[in-house]
C-alpha cells in the first residue's frame, strides 16, 4: 500500500500510481495490475492498494522505498496470520534484547536468531528449529 498520494475526484488510480513510481522512485516500465483506494472518503487522502504484475517489480519498488520522503510511504499489506507471526517475532526480539542477548529477525522465513539459535514463529507460537525439523 502506498500512503500520501493526494486524492483527486475521478482519478485513474492505476495511472496515478505508475506516475508516482516513475517520478518519486525513478523506476520506469513497472506493470501495475490494479490500484485502488481503500477506506472511507474523508478530508485525508486514502491509501492506495497496489498489485503488481510481477513479484520482481513489487520487490524492486519495495527495495527503493527509502527514496520516499515524508509524507509518502509504502508498506506491505500482509495477511492476518503473517502479521500475528511478526508480532510474536518482535516480542521475542524485545525480550531477548532486554535479557542481554543478540537477536535478529528473518522476516521472510518467520524466524528469529537468538544467540545463534534459530526459532520459527508459526501460528503465534515460537518453536526451535530442532522441533520443526523433526
Amino acid at each position: 500500500m502506498i500512503h500520501g498520494i493526494e486524492e483527486k475526484s475521478r482519478e485513474d488510480t492505476r495511472a496515478t500510481t505508475c506516475q508516482f513510481i516513475q517520478n518519486k522512485l525513478k523506476i520506469n516500465n513497472i506493470d501495475v495490475d490494479s490500484a485502488y483506494r481503500i477506506g472511507f472518503i474523508n478530508s485525508k487522502s486514502r491509501p492506495i492498494r497496489v498489485r503488481f504484475v510481477k513479484l520482481s517489480e513489487r520487490d524492486l519498488v519495495w527495495a527503493n522505498r527509502s527514496k520516499l520522503e515524508k509524507p509518502f510511504f509504502k508498506n506491505e499489506d500482509l495477511p492476518f496470520q503473517t502479521r500475528q507471526n511478526h508480532k510474536v517475532l518482535r516480542k521475542a526480539r524485545y525480550d531477548a534484547i532486554q535479557s542481554g542477548h543478540d537477536a535478529k529477525i528473518l522476516w521472510r522465513t518467520n524466524e528469529i536468531i537468538i544467540n545463534e539459535e534459530t526459532f520459527r514463529a508459526d501460528n503465534r507460537v515460537l518453536t526451535t528449529m530442532e522441533t520443526v525439523e523433526k
